[in-house]
């Protein structure tokens, strides 16, 4: 059986401002797997990871 050696997770959201305005943002990240890593576990981390920095970065676009 072959050996997962990288995954990708891309995230992307649209927020609606309202008054036919939109923000739209996209993350991609990419992860390198070593021997003893477990695919799985290892693509809900970058996913954890990448929501997190959507909603800090919609937290900041909105406030200004």
């Amino acid at each position: 059986m072959a050996k997962v050696k990288q995954i990708t997770v891309k995230i992307g959201i649209t927020k609606n401002l309202g008054n036919y305005e939109s923000l739209r943002l996209d993350y991609e990240a990419v992860a390198d797997l070593g021997p003893k890593d477990i695919a799985g576990e290892q693509m809900d981390l970058l996913r954890d990871r990448l929501v997190e920095k959507i909603k800090k970065d919609i937290n900041e676009a909105l406030s200004k």
